[in-house]
């Protein structure tokens, strides 16, 4: 029997207490579903005329009009989604991978403020100065924060090499300028970020990884382009940080150990040639080690705890990370979309004026006895395979009134490019699943 992992309308206690992971969905789903809802209402009015005529907007509408030209058709209805889609799908796919990858660590949190890291550390709370003319250091975020044992982890990530050239290496090392530049508050004998970490750690990390190419591969440092990039960053990082640490060390904020070159300081830093310290102003004995490290591809992934047998063989990543995120990927999104995206080909091919999925929320809002069904199962299992199973035969033994139902209110319309039944009555189970997950966002709850 065939399980579909459809979490959207499913109580929100329940579906973490089974796996946590499933959280980054109820992050961004109603936003989604929102966008997706309104899309009719949304498709001009957000548009300028500027992108009416770039985008082919205008023309694909006159060609509607015109020659009832399905595809312009089609394109004019869906782009508010392609839009939303484009722009957001980079940063829940990053909000997503980053909540997987905190998992082996002791105390960890995603996208963290840094007026906000002193409190999730447990060391009360701290706010870095502002600078007049800067943005406010304190609504920064980073992208993680992990600790283990006495170390503590400032992680900026980026899934592939392919940064967005000077403005992403910026991004990439803002944060850690902004932890370093602020030891000189010594300077007016006030404690600074470092004296607060000293209190629970001895080392803290500053740490970039990096897992693919810009193929989707892992990536290597034999590979010229991958070294390219990299060499790119190393050079950024070298120029940045050679403005700012002599500096910091000529001012006795910082020490250190090794030969200090201003042109090469961080590729010595991330090769260890050089180290780091600060040392307690109140306590000569209480030294914080600062170290910095550059993972890239295999040695990146291993950092998160993954094997290196796995890491060296793409087939075997790939089976890992079917594994390991089976339980955690819902089919909220392919399911949704592949509805949808079909729902308005068939409203422009059969010129209705209803989606058949909005039927379908119609049919669950005008059926209790159907609903009360769904809640009963949702609420009264706590195993979500059982709910996953309930649920596909409640669905099953509605289908035959709810495709009577469309029937009634469409009359002929072919909702597939297939004449088989079964087909049929499987693409009409999923529309019922997006028709429960639109249901419960108009009203709140399934009952």
């Amino acid at each position: 029997m065939v399980i579909y992992r459809v979490v959207y309308f499913l109580p929100k206690e329940k579906v973490l207490r089974f796996n946590p992971m499933f959280r980054i969905f109820y992050y961004t789903f109603e936003t989604l579903l929102n966008k997706l809802m309104n899309y009719k209402d949304e498709a001009r009015g957000v548009i300028d005329p500027i992108k009416e005529v770039v985008l082919a907007l205008r023309r694909t509408l006159t060609l509607w009009r015109r020659e009832k030209d399905f595809i312009a058709g089609w394109y004019s209805e869906i782009y508010p989604i392609i839009q939303f889609t484009i722009s957001s799908i980079n940063a829940r796919y990053g909000n997503f991978i980053e909540h997987f990858l905190i998992s082996p660590f002791e105390n960890a949190e995603v996208k963290v403020k840094l007026g906000k890291i002193m409190e999730i550390l447990n060391l009360g709370k701290y706010s870095f100065e502002k600078t007049k003319g800067k943005t406010d250091p304190n609504r920064k975020e980073i992208d993680m924060t992990l600790v283990r044992d006495d170390k503590v982890f400032f992680v900026e990530h980026r899934t592939s090499t392919e940064g967005g050239g000077k403005t992403g290496q910026e991004s990439i090392f803002d944060k850690f300028v902004i932890f370093l530049e602020d030891t000189q508050r010594k300077l007016h004998n006030k404690p600074c970020f470092f004296d607060y970490l000293s209190k629970k750690f001895k080392e803290v990390f500053f740490v970039i990884t990096i897992f693919f190419d810009k193929y989707g591969n892992i990536a290597k440092l034999n590979n010229p382009s991958v070294k390219g990039r990299i060499d790119s960053l190393i050079r950024y990082g070298n120029d940045i940080l050679g403005k700012i640490v002599p500096m910091l060390v000529e001012k006795k904020m910082l020490q250190v150990q090794g030969s200090l070159n201003e042109g090469t300081i961080f590729s010595d830093w991330i090769s260890g040639r050089i180290k780091l310290i600060y040392k307690r102003s109140d306590q000569i004995e209480k030294e914080l080690s600062l170290n910095f490290m550059l993972l890239i591809g295999p040695e990146a992934l291993q950092f998160y705890g993954i094997d290196p047998e796995i890491v060296d063989n793409e087939e075997k990543f790939s089976n890992y990370l079917l594994d390991v995120l089976s339980e955690a990927i819902a089919d909220d999104f392919w399911i949704l979309f592949s509805v949808l995206l079909n729902e308005i080909k068939l409203q422009k091919e059969f010129n209705i004026k209803k989606l058949p999925v909005e039927y379908i929320v119609e049919y669950v809002e005008n059926h209790s006895t159907f609903r009360e069904k769904i809640y009963n199962i949702v609420s009264s299992h706590d195993n979500l395979e059982d709910i996953w199973r309930e649920l596909n035969s409640e669905i099953s033994r509605e289908l035959y009134s709810i495709v009577e139902y469309l029937k009634e209110r469409m009359k002929v319309v072919r909702l597939i490019e297939s004449n088989d039944v079964s087909q049929t009555l499987e693409y009409i189970k999923k529309e019922v699943y997006v028709g429960l997950m639109f249901y419960k966002f108009a009203y709140g709850d399934i009952r």
